[in-house]
């Protein structure tokens, strides 16, 4: 029997997401959903999940296989208020939120 991780620990700003939150100084909450999954902020830049973290947080939390691991979030930024608020909008699945995938959060 092979060992899968107990938890998969991922960083927000520039790991999950780009731009980090200190780039949208003037711009900020509230985010919008947009086109292809996006969001936006309140002076329109776009904020975007990275590469291929859609699909691989989507993997974590359906697939049997990594049943019993867990997905942690541990990030420190400028405006954790925002990256709460992105984390709560941003679509994984029709049905998921980014927030609904993770089971341990330390945003501060």
């Amino acid at each position: 029997m092979s060992q899968i991780p107990k938890v998969f620990v991922f960083d927000l700003d520039g790991c999950v997401w780009e731009p980090e939150m200190y780039q949208l100084w003037g711009g900020g909450s509230p985010f919008k959903l947009a086109g292809g999954g996006d969001l936006t902020d309140c002076k329109g830049q776009r904020v975007v999940l990275m590469a291929n973290v859609r699909e691989i947080i989507l993997d974590l939390k359906t697939n049997p296989k990594w049943e019993g691991s867990q997905i942690a979030v541990a990030s420190c930024c400028d405006e954790p208020g925002w990256a709460d608020e992105c984390m709560n909008k941003f679509q994984i699945s029709d049905e998921l939120t980014l927030k609904d995938c993770v089971d341990v959060c330390e945003v501060h």
